[in-house]
């Protein structure tokens, strides 16, 4: 599938980027942002997405096998401590901030990830949960945001990009965006 460029980052700016994202979202489309973990810029950018009250689903990268025994707090406190523990990324932009704002714009969200599988299975894990939310969008104005680490933007190898293998994965026709921040400072929309 290929993609069309709809702007880089540094010719449209931030509030262009938010802008252009919001536009996708508000027509119920769907938004890949691509972000390195230890960098605070994609979630600083999800925050003022999520804001705008035009996101039904976020989709973040964490086992989805925990989203169906635990409480929200239990996420959190999992989340916070993953993040800050010996294995952690102590990221700029804590992913407790990205969630309490998705509850004050009644925004769900969706741990997305399965860190159990190879990679091949991981991407299509991740992948059909994202479809699973895009067909679950019911809310005019409201569509798919999915915040997304480099892990997922590699190959098995580690060597090339990996949005193509989720072209593939998702179905045909779906209005897709994807930026990666902190790669290619690109955002791409499918054709």
């Amino acid at each position: 599938m290929p993609g069309t460029s709809i702007g880089e980052f540094e010719k449209v700016g931030r509030e262009g980027l938010v802008q252009k994202c919001k536009s996708v979202l508000a027509a119920g489309g769907t938004v890949y942002l691509g972000e390195t973990h230890t960098s605070g810029d994609a979630r600083e950018i999800c925050c003022e997405i999520l804001a705008t009250c035009c996101v039904q689903y976020l989709c973040i990268e964490y086992d989805s096998s925990l989203q169906k025994n635990s409480s929200s707090e239990e996420i959190l406190k999992m989340i916070d401590y993953q993040e800050s523990g010996p294995m952690g990324h102590a990221p700029p932009v804590p992913m407790r901030t990205v969630i309490e704002t998705c509850n004050k714009a009644d925004t769900k969200v969706v741990l997305a990830d399965n860190q159990l599988t190879t990679s091949k299975k991981r991407q299509r894990h991740f992948a059909k949960q994202v479809v699973k939310c895009r067909h679950r969008v019911d809310r005019a104005g409201r569509g798919v945001l999915v915040l997304i680490g480099s892990d997922h933007l590699k190959d098995v190898n580690g060597k090339v990009n990996v949005w193509r293998a989720l072209q593939r994965i998702v179905y045909k026709g779906l209005s897709f965006v994807h930026g990666q921040w902190g790669t290619c400072r690109m955002v791409w929309q499918l054709s």
